[in-house]
């Protein structure tokens, strides 16, 4: 079987990305939530927030309430904690009362759920059309077809296309819980494609009946769809399943999920155990996604910081600014640089730093972006485009801006945070086919794995070549050689001269 990743394109994004729906609008999303069912509003409060639409995701979550009044996860969004069998405001409570800051411990509540524990919450999903039977034979065909198979994803493309989504959703939830339905590469692969298209409420709606039938799946590649789909959908209640599977004898399997529980929570990959991954969920099972990016913020794994920093800046939270102001002072120069890139983004100024520049000389400029700060703080609104403001340049690993064309922004963008732009990127590069090989290649030695993966799999798709094995965990003289496979092809086929492929090789 191929990997999960190649069936259902595109893999993985980095950190965590602030959804956009492509397409959905408002009216269409309350038309398709029942009014009576406190998770299915809930759903609905969170398309809101990630759509930019705060008002109206806040009269929701009332709404939720009323409907459910001891919905932790609502409650936790309007900023409320429940103290013995009442809902407060952290505002109004005591100081002897007050629910924990960003970084300290969760208050004591009992050990952190294991996987079988978890509470998933699963809504009763209403079928609009009970008698259609339709879309019952391609749920069914999942559990007979390989997995990397075109009868597998034409059952996926079918099922997801806003005809038959509506019923299918509802079937798929039921299909999840008979224990006699054991494939989760289906269902995980529509999963992934509604984030693609937009439609994450519906991609929530189904992934904790995924969640939950991987308790009682044992085939590695069923359970790496899983993991691919808990990585794009972020939830955390999905991490303890994801530990469980870092213990696979399959490595690949065991990677995947790292991979998942790195993109969850925010530890960095390189470094990610078991050990790491069950504290993480002991500390922070109970809190809510803010105030675990909060706590993420202070850490002091540069990494970690800078990822939550990446998504706490979208949310408006000051403290990001203070926080990179610091790491623009570090003596690691790709710190400084992704530092900058997020000042330059959240800003929409370069401020004239550069980080390869002499620490008294970045002192200065870290001056200029200090003292407007401290006279802007109060009234600022962050820019939250995840472009620079020129789109002719972009910085470079070692902080310095240099001239690029739209095929290099292109690549630079397949591993954006901003899932729409992820998206058009992708799109653009298949479109220039053999004009955007030589920087797909370049793309290849990125020290951004999702670049170096994506830059591969594109590739793949435009040579329609699949023998040259890539992997961004294989050995540097391994991927050297993979990368060399493919300008031997590309000079073959006249997409690179030789000149160029040299020149490659000095830089």
């Amino acid at each position: 079987m191929l990997h999960a990743s190649r069936c259902f394109a595109p893999t993985l994004l980095l950190l965590l990305a602030i959804p956009f729906a492509f397409g959905e609008t408002y009216d269409e999303e309350v038309k398709k939530t029942d009014q009576t069912s406190a998770d299915q509003v809930f759903t609905l409060a969170q398309w809101c927030s990630e759509n930019n639409m705060p008002s109206k995701a806040r009269q929701h979550l009332f709404q939720v309430i009323k409907l459910d009044k001891d919905h932790a996860e609502a409650r936790a969004l309007l900023g409320q904690v429940k103290i013995g069998d009442r809902w407060v405001a952290k505002n109004q409570l005591k100081e002897d009362q007050k629910a924990p800051a960003a970084g300290e411990k969760p208050l004591p509540v009992g050990p952190a759920p294991a996987a079988k524990d978890v509470a998933w919450n699963l809504m009763t999903v209403k079928d609009p059309a009970p008698a259609n039977t339709f879309v019952n034979s391609y749920i069914e065909r999942m559990q007979t077809v390989a997995n990397d198979s075109n009868e597998m994803e034409v059952s996926v493309s079918t099922l997801t296309t806003a005809e038959n989504l509506p019923t299918a959703i509802p079937r798929l939830c039921a299909a999840l819980q008979k224990p006699t339905f054991t494939d989760l590469t289906g269902p995980s692969g529509i999963v992934q494609a509604l984030v693609k298209d937009g439609r994450r409420a519906d991609a929530r709606v189904l992934f904790p009946y995924i969640a939950q039938a991987s308790l009682r799946c044992t085939d590695p590649d069923d359970l790496m769809a899983f993991a691919f789909a808990a990585s794009q959908i972020r939830d955390k209640r999905a991490v303890p399943r994801l530990i469980e599977l870092m213990a696979s004898d399959n490595k690949d399997l065991a990677s995947s999920a790292s991979e998942a529980i790195s993109l969850i929570t925010g530890l960095p990959r390189d470094s990610m155990t078991a050990e790491k991954a069950t504290a993480w969920w002991g500390r922070f099972y109970r809190s809510d996604d803010t105030d675990i990016l909060r706590a993420q913020l202070s850490s002091k794994d540069p990494d970690t910081a800078l990822a939550a920093a990446s998504q706490l800046g979208a949310l408006q939270e000051k403290k990001v600014i203070d926080v990179l102001i610091e790491m623009l002072k570090s003596d690691d120069v790709k710190i400084c640089a992704k530092a900058h890139l997020l000042v330059t983004t959240f800003t929409g100024r370069d401020w004239g730093y550069v980080a390869t520049d002499p620490k008294e000389q970045r002192l200065k400029r870290i001056e200029l972006l200090t003292k407007w700060w401290k006279e802007n703080r109060e009234n600022y609104v962050f820019a939250i485009d995840q472009r620079l403001v020129k789109d002719s340049t972009v910085v470079n690993d070692k902080g310095s801006a240099i001239a690029t064309d739209p095929i290099v922004v292109a690549v630079r963008d397949l591993a954006a945070t901003d899932a729409k732009l992820a998206a058009k990127a992708e799109s653009e590069l298949l479109n220039k086919a053999g004009g955007a090989v030589p920087a797909l290649i370049t793309g290849l030695e990125s020290d951004n794995p999702i670049t170096a993966r994506k830059s591969h799999e594109l590739l793949q798709r435009i040579s329609k070549k699949s023998d040259i094995v890539f992997s961004t965990r294989d050995a540097a003289d391994k991927k050297q050689k993979a990368i060399a496979a493919w300008k031997t092809w590309a000079i073959a086929n006249k997409f690179l001269s030789e000149d160029h492929a040299e020149g490659q090789e000095e830089q």
